[in-house]
């Protein structure tokens, strides 16, 4: 029996790894270190086909990753093939061979699903997927158009999956709930323990940009800047702090890619003269970048609608740093006691707390000091552990 782990994602995306990436790249790494024995693999889209990866590859994939500044495009690869016929990709795998996928293996050229499940009856293979969350199906509108794609691909993951790993309890519930209210039988789930810190520390130095921003005091809000992430009200509680004449705001920081609506942010950014000069977003940050800002920040912002985990959150307080958080989906398992949690659409309330902890730095230094005491941050070597400890129970079988 073969433990194999599909790196189609982080073969397919171009540089900084976001969310999922970095789920897929820092589990992979450290299954890699728990397990010399483990196989790679990808989904070749053009093959229509499944293909062996040697491990001096993956070395690859995370140096193509980290690549500074960022570029775009994919890593070309040397993949291993010994079945160049189109259906082929079965060959690289023995019955009882076990799958994991940990990617964004619903967009059609990351995995072909139907293909991988007539394998999976064919020769026995067993599949251990992941699911982020059900954001696209529980709250259709924060994705639009994906819950076409998505609500199918999970049905089809309930139904083949011999098992479904969480990031959080949140998550397994929404799954097995909506699970049920479809009349599917319940898959096995777990909830994984996530990582919050790169597998390969950052080695590079930070850029121009964020250098900049090092130098002045500021605020942090790590994620995506698209509408489910709702920087929208950080801009307006900014707003509101202006109007009520409170001088001196730290600047206002937001790190990472655009994403949906993330340019009507930026738009509201720049057309509020209240906002010009106090809030600003940095597009591209490297591991290196993002490392630094979370340690020079007075503290971090999350004001997201709904999360299935929150690796921000975390990744702040594994910085030992504090954190006004939304209050919904699975961030408070993230956060734990150690976050000031927020409505995520009351301004004034997100207003009023920056407000508080921008004026009392001595309950900033409080937060931090019990975060330095007593949170413990899960490592990704915990993550490995317990996708191998699921493995070694389905080989059992």
């Amino acid at each position: 029996m073969t433990i194999w782990l599909d790196l189609t994602t982080s073969a397919s995306f171009h540089p900084p790894p976001t969310g999922i990436l970095r789920v897929e790249l820092n589990l992979a790494q450290a299954l890699c270190e728990a397990n010399s024995e483990i196989e790679l693999c990808l989904y070749e889209s053009q093959a229509g086909r499944f293909s062996a990866l040697a491990r001096g590859e993956f070395e690859r994939i995370v140096e193509f990753q980290q690549t500074v500044p960022p570029i775009t495009g994919k890593v070309e690869l040397n993949v291993q093939r010994r079945d160049l016929r189109p259906s082929g990709g079965m060959e690289i795998f023995a019955r009882d061979d076990i799958l994991v996928m940990c990617g964004m293996n619903w967009r059609a050229h990351i995995g072909n699903m139907p293909h991988l499940y007539a394998m999976q009856t064919s020769i026995g293979l067993r599949l251990i997927a992941m699911c982020h969350d059900i954001i696209a199906i529980k709250f259709t509108h924060l994705v639009p158009g994906l819950a076409a794609v998505y609500e199918p691909y999970v049905r089809e993951m309930v139904r083949h999956a011999d098992h479904v790993l969480c990031p959080s309890r949140c998550t397994r519930r929404d799954l097995l709930r909506w699970a049920q209210s479809i009349g599917e039988e319940l898959p096995r789930a777990s909830v994984m323990p996530m990582g919050c810190r790169p597998m390969s520390p950052a080695r590079e130095r930070v850029s121009a940009k964020v250098a900049e921003v090092l130098a002045q005091r500021f605020l942090l809000c790590v994620s995506t800047i698209e509408n489910r992430k709702n920087q929208q009200t950080l801009c307006r509680a900014y707003a509101r702090l202006v109007d009520w004449g409170v001088a001196d705001l730290p600047l206002l920081v937001f790190a990472g890619g655009i994403g949906h609506g993330g340019q009507d942010v930026i738009n509201e950014i720049g057309f509020d003269r209240r906002l010009a000069g106090r809030v600003i977003a940095l597009v591209g940050c490297s591991d290196a970048d993002l490392a630094a800002l979370y340690r020079g920040c007075l503290f971090a912002l999350y004001p997201s609608l709904y999360e299935g985990w929150g690796l921000p959150v975390s990744e702040t307080l594994a910085n030992g740093k504090f954190c006004v958080c939304s209050n919904q989906g699975a961030l408070p398992e993230a956060g734990r006691d150690f976050v000031d949690y927020a409505d995520p659409w009351d301004v004034d309330e997100w207003a009023n707390k920056i407000l508080r902890y921008i004026g009392t730095p001595s309950a900033v230094a409080q937060r931090e000091f019990d975060i330095r005491q007593d949170f413990r941050e899960v490592s990704w070597r915990d993550s490995a552990a317990h996708v191998l400890a699921v493995a070694s129970r389905l080989a059992d079988e």
